[in-house]
């Protein structure tokens, strides 16, 4: 992707995490003004182009394959859509927006203290998702529209997967540890940030290992 979601001051991740986390974990949070920055042809990097409307912080961007950008600006849900200067508010959720995720079909998901949303690509009103009300954060989708997120108490790690309509606990992590972040890489390995180090869950095995 050749359009980059440029910080032009302070980036925070949501806890300090290995190496082989950090390639993949999304950015939480943007302070003051945010700007894009593209490459030419020839991947020479253009000027800054501030992006309109935005001058408070942002929390938790998600890029979808067109260039869209959907973050998170005073508890409200924005997207900055391709080619365009200013953000679009989306309407529909009232409850505290805490992580948002993009599946390979460019669906949004939303992950709220009161459960989970979805935004299909093409609409602009949110759905929630159906027996699923946990307080949520560090929402993940692999490449099998699987979703996995952590509970708010740091403890508890769960996977939605695609067709189901109830979660499943990820159980192998002791439950003294505490999980702070999410992250799946191109083989659908999941990775998680804890107080004890990573740990990630390979590739149709059920248990997570320590790395």
């Amino acid at each position: 992707m050749k359009k980059l979601l440029s910080l032009l001051t302070i980036l925070t991740l949501t806890a300090s995490i290995p190496a082989p986390l950090l390639a993949n974990t999304t950015l939480t949070r943007v302070k003051r003004d945010v700007s894009t920055l593209s490459s030419n042809s020839n991947n020479d990097y253009v000027p800054l182009k501030k992006i309109n409307g935005i001058g408070k912080s942002i929390f938790y961007p998600a890029i979808d394959s067109k260039d869209n950008v959907y973050f998170v600006l005073s508890d409200k849900l924005f997207v900055l859509k391709h080619r365009e200067t200013t953000p679009t508010k989306i309407n529909g959720i009232k409850d505290n927006i805490q992580s948002l995720a993009v599946d390979n079909k460019d669906n949004l998901f939303i992950a709220t203290n009161k459960g989970l949303y979805n935004l299909v690509y093409g609409s602009d009103t949110p759905a929630k998702i159906n027996r699923v009300n946990d307080n949520m954060f560090s929402l993940a989708v692999d490449n099998n529209d699987n979703i996995y997120y952590i509970k708010s108490n740091m403890e508890v790690t769960f996977v939605l997967k695609q067709g189901a309509t109830t979660p499943t606990k990820i159980d192998g992590i002791d439950a003294l540890i505490s999980v702070s972040s999410l992250a799946i890489d191109s083989s659908n390995n999941i990775y998680f940030g804890t107080s004890s180090g990573a740990f990630v869950l390979k590739h149709r095995e059920t248990t997570p290992t320590k790395i």
